[in-house]
């Protein structure tokens, strides 16, 4: 590829990706805008939803919907028992504690895994047990220009 063809293509995805970015708020706030419209429906305009949350429809000529879902507040993930919420909380439950709650055992990469893998273990080893903690990331592309998107 040439350099103009390269300077071509950055110029291109560069004019893109602000229309994209102005083209993302604006969406954001007609979706916050539809989000207000629903909170104001009365309930009985409201589709329960399985989880306790709500959806409501609104349609647009040619048969084109939009549907807002309010979800349930989501369970946390976790509840430490330690902590004066976790303890309040497993004082309300009491007997039923471990009924509704199992206990997990969660381990976390340290600081500087990477470096210390590397030193503790031969490259082999090491290899094996960082592609056992790690996930595939996808390759990222940014913009640096003079003016303001």
């Amino acid at each position: 590829m040439s350099t103009k063809q390269i300077e071509r293509l950055v110029a291109e995805a560069i004019a893109l990706d602000r229309q994209i970015q102005t083209d993302t708020e604006t969406l954001k706030g007609l979706k916050a805008d539809l989000v207000v419209l629903a909170e104001a429906e009365p309930a009985e305009r409201r589709e329960a939803t399985k989880e306790g949350g709500y959806s409501i429809v609104y349609a647009c000529d040619g048969g084109a919907i939009a549907r807002v879902t309010q979800p349930a507040a989501r369970l946390k993930s976790s509840i430490d028992a330690e902590t004066p919420s976790g303890a309040k909380l497993k004082e309300k439950v009491g007997g039923e504690w471990s009924e509704l709650f199992e206990p997990r055992v969660q381990w976390v990469p340290v600081a500087e895994f990477r470096e210390l893998v590397a030193k503790k273990f031969t490259p082999r080893d090491a290899k094996t047990i960082l592609k056992a903690c790690t996930t595939a990331s996808a390759a990222k592309v940014s913009f640096e220009t003079k003016e303001v998107a």
